[in-house]
This record gives C-alpha cells, sequence and structure tokens, in this order.
C-alpha cells in the first residue's frame, strides 16, 4: 500500500506519484503545497513531507522509535505528532522543516492523535488516565486540561470555528 497523489485537473491525472511502503496520516500543509505522513520505509516509522509541486520527499525525522500522527499548524510553521522516543508515545512538536523538536506532553503514560484548534493556540489529544480521556495543553505544554471523565474517548479535532471537539467514545451519555 502507498500513498497517491493525483490532481484534479484532468490533463494532470496521468502524472500522478505513488510512494510504495506503509503510509500512515496523511495531512495537507494549510497551504496546499505539500503533504506530511509517516511512513515505515526505512525502518520505524519516521515522518516525512511531499512536496505536490515537484514531487519531492523530504525526511523531517529519524529517531529510534515511532513517529506518526502529524497535524500541522493552522499556519503551517508547526508540526505536533505522536512519538515514543522518549518510552513511550507523548506529543511532540517541530518546526515544520523538521528542526527545533521538543516534547508538550509530559503527564500521563499514553497521549495521541493531536490535533490543533484553528487559532493554533492548543492542541487536543487523547491521553490515557485509565482510559483514554480527551485532553488539551498549549503547544507548549503549559494549561493542560483533561477535558472528560467517563469512558474511552480517542481521536478528537476541533470545529473549524474552535467552539466544538469532536471525538470517539465507547460512552452512551
Amino acid at each position: 500500500m502507498g500513498i497517491v497523489s493525483v490532481r484534479l485537473s484532468e490533463n494532470d491525472r496521468k502524472n500522478g506519484l505513488c510512494i510504495q511502503g506503509n503510509k500512515h496520516g496523511r495531512r495537507f500543509f494549510p497551504q496546499g503545497d505539500k503533504v506530511i505522513f509517516s511512513s515505515s520505509k526505512e525502518g520505524t516509522p519516521d515522518l516525512f513531507t511531499l512536496s505536490l509541486s515537484n514531487n519531492s520527499l523530504k525526511r523531517l525525522t529519524s529517531a529510534y522509535g515511532i513517529e506518526v500522527s502529524p497535524a500541522v499548524s493552522p499556519d503551517g510553521s508547526f508540526i505536533a505528532f505522536v512519538s515514543d522516543r522518549g518510552g513511550s508515545p507523548q506529543v511532540y512538536l517541530m518546526r515544520s522543516d523538521g528542526s527545533d523538536i521538543r516534547r508538550v506532553t509530559f503527564e500521563g503514560s499514553y497521549n495521541t492523535s493531536p490535533s490543533w484548534s484553528p487559532k493554533g493556540d492548543r492542541i487536543v489529544f487523547s491521553c490515557r488516565r485509565g482510559k483514554n480521556q480527551i485532553c488539551t495543553a498549549r503547544p507548549d505544554g503549559s494549561d493542560l486540561v483533561q477535558l472528560t471523565e467517563q469512558g474511552n474517548n480517542e481521536d478528537p479535532s476541533f470545529s473549524p470555528d474552535g467552539r466544538y471537539i469532536t471525538f470517539s467514545s465507547d460512552r452512551t451519555k
């Protein structure tokens, strides 16, 4: 299985690009010129960008362990992602060129599925506290807030206006 990029213009459809290997978490940059994804084509899952204008591939991470679930900030300057480079899956942040990697979450043993608020001032993610719960924090890791307490909750995302967060849950209410 691979990532396939196909232009929507009929004249360009035959010139699509296919990158082989296991790929996960494809996301467009806000400008629409690049896609970021996780690939294990060179061993453990790392993050790569694909330029849609010239089909160039750039590896952003190469740490020991997994690096998955990339989420691009609304202005395209930062990427939140999940890595177990510190032992357990945690949310990390880096510049969109792969530099300045820093850990965002320090509480909990399993933090996954980061997603940005529309203003870029908060990141929502799944945080394991017994069961998976939904938490938010500022991009620097401060002001951590747990939003849920019941059920098993995963895959959160903000609404376009930032007033709501939606997520999957096994709870009945």
